[in-house]
């Protein structure tokens, strides 16, 4: 039997045979929290959906990074020019000016929401709830 560092016991057994969808639990930064809600949004996902995607997705993504760590240099450049669209001068000052804030958006479906600014990709989802696609 496996022990946390809580000394409570982890209960395992029978795991391996159960047919549906069990709960973990864990802790993390309310940013993150946030974060991953939002995204999950973008997606059409509920939190849970969206953190069992990517959990699903773990061993899938590791294989591809070991096995397509070598680009060409053409491959290279369409990354690089791709950075620099979407990190470009006013998106960089955007987030410099609003790193670590919590702002409210009025989105464009007419709900106000908090989003925390802890990347570049932050400002990016904001400015795609600020403006209508379609």
């Amino acid at each position: 039997m496996n022990h946390l560092k809580t000394g409570r016991a982890l209960q395992l057994e029978g795991l391996e045979f159960a047919t549906n969808k069990v709960t973990i639990g864990f802790k993390c930064d309310a940013g993150t929290k946030i974060q991953l809600a939002q995204e999950a949004n973008l997606y059409g996902l509920t939190l849970s959906e969206y953190v069992d995607t990517i959990l699903g997705q773990r061993h899938h993504q590791t294989k591809q990074q070991k096995t397509e760590m070598t680009y060409s240099k053409e491959e290279l450049e369409v990354l690089i020019k791709k950075i620099a669209f979407y990190e470009n001068d006013r998106m960089q000052q955007a987030y410099e000016t609003h790193k670590g804030n919590t702002l409210n958006i009025m989105c464009v479906d007419n709900t106000e929401r908090q989003f925390q600014v802890n990347h570049i990709e932050d400002i990016f989802t904001i400015i795609m709830n600020l403006v209508k696609l379609s």
